[in-house]
This record gives C-alpha cells, structure tokens and sequence, in this order.
C-alpha cells in the first residue's frame, strides 16, 4: 500500500513542478494566474481551504480505517471510490446543472463505469494474489 501513496505523491509534485515551471518560465501564464488571483482572491482562498479540509478528512478517515480494519479490506474499498465520484458527478449535474456540468451521455457512462469495473477486477485479483 505504501508504493500507492509514493507513487500518488511523486504524481501530484511532477504536476506541481509543471504549473510552476509555467508561472515562472511563462509571462502569459503568469499574468493570467496574477489576473485571477487579484479576481477571485476570496473565492480561490476559500475553495482552496476547503479542498485542503476535505483532503485531510479522507486521509485521516483512511490511516483510522486502516488502523480498525485490514488494509487489504480498507484498499478494496477504497478501489471503488472511483463509483463513489460517478454517482456524486450524476448527482450534482442532476441537482445544480448551473454548477456542475458532467457528460450523462450513455456512452460516456458506460466508458467510466467499465474503467471503473476494470479497477474493481484488477484490486479483487491483487488482493487474492496477496
């Protein structure tokens, strides 16, 4: 389970180090960044500040999970977030379509459901292999 976590880590700085190589090496994109900040300070500060809550609510609901149960349960759970995140996506576009704009479009569904069954297969045989 720790490589999961190293390689989750390793991917967000990668991306970080690619918006920062962008802010400084980029005036256009530095500009716009500058623009929108000055724009939406307040907003920006407060989405921020609850993406880092809810961030830090789901990593510690996960190491206490881990903590009560199998990480081999706890992993096979967490597998199927990715449902979890297409039923809330269905959910919002449905409940505030002003906000919240998500493809419902059947292909498009069946798409994420099946990437979403082939995670579900893929975790089932690593667990049994374990």
């Amino acid at each position: 389970s720790s490589s999961a976590f190293d390689r989750r880590f390793w991917i967000s700085k990668f991306l970080f180090m690619i918006v920062m190589f962008l802010l400084v090496f980029n005036k256009s994109a530095r500009a716009a960044f500058k623009a929108m900040l000055q724009k939406f300070r307040k907003l920006a500060v407060g989405v921020s500040t609850f993406n880092e809550a809810l961030n830090l609510g789901g990593t510690v609901s996960m190491r206490y999970a881990m903590f009560l149960a199998p990480i081999a349960v706890v992993q096979s759970v967490m597998s199927i977030q990715s449902l979890y995140l297409i039923i809330v996506g269905v959910l919002l576009t449905k409940l505030f379509p002003k906000y919240v704009k998500e493809d419902l479009s059947k292909k498009h569904l069946a798409q994420k459901i099946l990437a979403v069954c082939v995670m579900v297969v893929g975790t089932i045989l690593l667990t049994q292999s374990s």
